[in-house]
């Protein structure tokens, strides 16, 4: 009979939403009821029932059985399922719709291919810039690989990959995972929901369309177990703006249509049938539990008897191994006593030869360590002579500056003394009466006034008191150092000099009164080399 949708609404973690049929599924991605700030951020919102549980009561799907993968339909049902619900979410926040198509599922099959190579653990996600996706990418795009890029990836794990399992089952957990990953984000920072919603690529440029690609990767544990994982992998592709649209168009080749749900057609359920199905299931399931228990026991025994056999070759390489070293233990014997008996004859025979031998060898070790010595020796005897003879030549520098230095002080005392005699001379020669205390004839240089050193000129003040500048003992009269007819007497007792200005005063002088206040006589003596003053 048909039965028409009736699309359920999200419950609470604690009264979930029971899911019985596909018309029980919802083509909308809602917040759950009642959800709280620490829902929202959960770690493990996957759970297995928090707001979605899955019952089945009228479940009609196909069933998965454990350790099988999806066909290619299947897993197209689901990718179109998840499409759905995806693009639900966009339209509530005012994006254009993710395409899907076969050629962009090119790209998703070879994420797989690159994790298989890698060994990409289940959890882990792709490493997105590897040149392997460059070279997909640029085989999809019809060579414009820089036209697309990746842009983002969300991937889960399944909870339900060790048993047998339907595909309504699989369409309600990828309903509650993409819940979670829209409204209970918190704790991943709302990645994921992030890039659900992506529309840009790069930091700020718009993206002409994005795409996603929807892959289920198995991790099978290659036993006899049955246990496997699954991940679903949901890669998002960026066609970038402004490109000529070639890209776009290749990544458009077969587009999928959204999943709808129109409910679906069964038969009613008759209570002897589903009795009798019932039954047949847990026979079945019997078989395989007795299928299972026969192949471990079977490989049990089959290990138990390779290993005997292992065990049985190992001892019997062993005993041969054994075997060829004892015989080579023997030879080795004989030829160790052969040995033995040769060195034996050798030193009987060359007995008196060996002493002598060792004899001079222990000389030549001797003599050759005398040699090494006296090399030795000489090598430090050469560097000592080295050493003495540039402390010669370092002394022999330093006598030749200090007799440099002695001839110089010698000069200088010689001028020294001649400069002492001179000075001698000049001051025998300067008068009868150096004193100055009486009546001199000895003219003062520096008083241009003829006579004794009185302390008036002309009644004049000679301290300057009259304000002149020219009224003192220096008076330089009509521009002329002759004063009164009186000669101004050479210091140096040269008598034919007569130089009449003995202190080149010119024609007016500043020193009013200068040394015509002493109460004795004032007489400066001057040669060209010295000046004396005696004061009185």
């Amino acid at each position: 009979m048909h039965h028409d949708p009736t699309p359920a609404k999200p419950g609470s973690q604690l009264d979930p939403t029971n899911i019985d049929s596909e018309a029980d599924l919802p083509t909308e991605l809602v917040e759950p009821s009642g959800l709280t700030d620490e829902e929202k951020n959960q770690e493990y919102y996957a759970s297995t029932d928090p707001w979605y549980k899955y019952t089945g009561a009228n479940d009609t799907s196909a069933v998965i059985k454990a350790g099988t993968q999806l066909t290619a339909q299947q897993q197209k049902e689901l990718a179109q399922y998840a499409l759905t619900l995806i693009n639900s979410l966009r339209k509530q926040h005012g994006l254009k719709p993710i395409l899907m198509s076969d050629t962009v599922q090119e790209l998703g099959n070879a994420v797989v291919n690159l994790r298989v190579k890698n060994g990409t653990e289940a959890g882990a996600h792709t490493d997105t810039g590897s040149a392997e996706l460059d070279d997909a990418i640029s085989k999809v795009a019809g060579g414009n690989q820089y036209d697309v890029i990746n842009g983002g990836e969300n991937l889960y794990g399944s909870i339900l990959e060790n048993s047998d399992t339907t595909l309504l089952q699989l369409k309600v957990q990828l309903l509650q995972f993409l819940t979670g990953m829209s409204f209970a984000d918190g704790h991943w920072g709302w990645g994921h929901r992030d890039n659900f919603l992506s529309h840009t690529y790069g930091s700020q440029d718009e993206a002409d369309q994005v795409y996603m690609s929807f892959n289920l990767q198995h991790y099978l544990d290659g036993g006899d177990t049955g246990l496997n994982t699954i991940t679903y992998l949901f890669d998002f592709w960026v066609a970038k703006t402004g490109t000529d649209g070639t890209a776009e168009k290749a990544l458009s080749n077969g587009a999928y249509s959204e999943y709808v749900n129109h409910g679906y057609d069964s038969v009613e359920t008759n209570p002897a049938y589903t009795q009798a199905v019932n039954d047949y299931n847990q026979a079945l399931a019997q078989v395989a539990s007795a299928n299972k228990a026969y192949t471990q026991a079977n490989y049990a025994a089959n290990s138990t008897a390779s290993a005997s056999k292992l065990a049985q070759q190992t001892l019997a390489n062993a005993k041969a191994q054994l075997k060829t070293a004892q015989a080579n233990l023997a030879n080795a014997k004989t030829k160790l006593a052969n040995a033995e008996k040769a060195l034996a004859d050798a030193t009987a025979q060359y007995g008196d030869q060996l002493n002598a031998y060792n004899a001079a060898k222990a000389t030549l070790e001797a003599d050759q360590a005398k040699a090494a010595q006296l090399a030795k020796d000489l090598a430090n005897a050469k560097q000592a002579l080295a050493d003495n003879q540039s402390a010669i030549a370092t002394s022999d520098a330093k006598i030749k500056s200090l007799k440099d230095q002695l001839a110089q002080l010698q000069a200088k005392l010689a001028n020294d003394e001649k400069t002492l005699a001179d000075a001698t001379a000049a001051a025998e020669n300067n008068g009868s009466d150096t004193d100055n205390n009486g009546n001199d004839s000895n003219t003062d240089p520096d008083n241009n006034n003829s006579g004794s050193d009185d302390n008036h000129n002309n009644g004049s003040d000679t301290d300057n008191n009259s304000g002149s500048d020219n009224n003192g003992s220096d008076n330089n009269n009509s521009g002329s150092d002759n004063n009164g007819g009186n000669s101004n007497t050479d210091p140096d007792n040269n008598s034919d000099n007569s130089n009449t200005n003995q202190d080149t005063n010119h024609s007016r002088s500043d020193n009013g009164g200068s040394n015509v206040n002493n109460s004795g006589s004032d007489t400066n003596s001057n040669d060209s080399d010295h000046s004396f003053s005696t004061i009185s």
